[in-house]
């Protein structure tokens, strides 16, 4: 198992259509939806989200991938890595259109690319908050506007 950094912050939903995120007091109890860009980090995490949605477009098959973080793309300034470590993000695909993007920081020399998705999200159930466990989990039940389900 690599060295990895427990995370305090919490994760950031997607949607295709607007994100989601946890209210600012850090309870997860609604989603509040922010429909339009306001800064440039709103602007960052929409090319992100943009970014993220095309690769699960991509990969159909998958539920979860792990990229390098991009500066900015996060409401909190989750700061420098600790030494050795740099920032990576656990994209979760809950539903078809909606994600939860979570930081982790992992050692510099580890290889994330050979790792499937049961090793993924290992990493995320170590790394994430009870927080965005719980996110996860209403995202995966809400029925969100203007994203269809997959055919059965």
């Amino acid at each position: 198992m690599p060295e990895l950094k427990l995370c305090a912050h919490p994760a950031i939903c997607q949607c295709d259509q607007a994100r989601y995120r946890p209210p600012r007091n850090g309870a997860c109890q609604d989603l509040m939806m922010i429909s339009t860009p306001r800064s440039i980090d709103d602007r960052i995490a929409e090319v992100v989200t943009h970014g993220d949605a095309a690769w699960f477009d991509n990969n159909p098959d998958r539920r979860i991938r792990i990229r390098q973080a991009v500066a900015g793309e996060f409401a909190e300034n989750i700061g420098q890595p600790p030494v050795g470590m740099r920032w990576f993000v656990l994209v979760l695909e809950a539903q078809p259109g909606a994600r939860l993007r979570q930081p982790i920081a992992l050692s510099i020399g580890f290889d994330i690319s050979g790792l499937d998705d049961g090793a993924l999200f290992s990493l995320f159930k170590q790394a994430a908050p009870v927080e965005s466990r719980d996110l996860l989990n209403k995202l995966r039940a809400a029925k969100l506007p203007g994203i269809a389900k997959p055919a059965s």
